[in-house]
């Protein structure tokens, strides 16, 4: 007698969860994804991860605060 598992898993109906199963769920959860294909998502722009965006900014932070620096210490006379 197959678990629930099995069946749950069992897309083809032969009674067992196997490699056709995993296949037919991709092929049919593909043909639902957004844009009509399992590719769509993976075709689009690429989305950075939240800790590299954070770097990115933190980074981007830091030349525009040694720029801002630099151009004070061409501005200011020594000593100020």
């Amino acid at each position: 007698m197959p678990s629930d598992a099995t069946n749950y898993a069992d897309a083809d109906g032969d009674g067992d969860a196997d490699g056709a199963d995993l296949l037919a769920w991709q092929r049919t959860l593909g043909e639902q994804a957004p844009g009509g294909s399992a590719t769509a998502l993976v075709d689009g722009a690429a989305v950075l991860e939240p800790a590299s965006a954070t770097l990115a900014l933190i980074g981007l932070a830091m030349f525009g605060r040694a720029r801002a620096l630099q151009r004070l210490r061409t501005i200011l006379p020594p000593g100020q």
